[in-house]
């Protein structure tokens, strides 16, 4: 026997909050930015503020804490053709810095950069 669960929203019993996962992870934060003319943000979750420090880094600031700075951070860097890859170059309980650099390590500034993190927040 197959059940279907049909729902516009779920939240908790008070019916004003998300509902707790209990066993399961979900995503603590992620962003996708655009660093070709400064740094744009354009969708995040936990981003409480970021900062283009120079050609291919930026600064990343959450709104929520993690616990520990042993958060687990997954990326990619822009979309044009050759090789492009998004490195931590310092990472606290608060914020995270990245480097984006080309096949020749040379920083570069992308229009279309990602990110997804998995922790615990504090």
């Amino acid at each position: 026997m197959t059940s279907v669960l049909n729902v516009d929203t779920i939240a908790d019993k008070a019916g004003t909050g998300p509902v707790g996962l209990t066993k399961q992870s979900a995503a603590k934060c992620f962003a996708q930015y655009d660093q070709s003319s400064g740094l744009t943000l354009n969708d995040s979750l936990n981003v409480s503020s970021t900062s283009d420090d120079s050609t291919g880094d930026s600064t990343h600031n959450w709104t929520n804490n993690y616990d520990t700075s042993t958060y687990a951070l997954g990326g990619m860097g822009g979309h044009d053709v050759g090789t492009r890859v998004l490195t931590t170059t310092a990472k606290s309980a608060s914020s995270i810095s990245l480097a984006l650099s080309n096949s020749s390590q040379a920083g570069i500034d992308e229009n279309d950069v990602s990110y997804i993190g998995h922790g615990d927040l504090a």
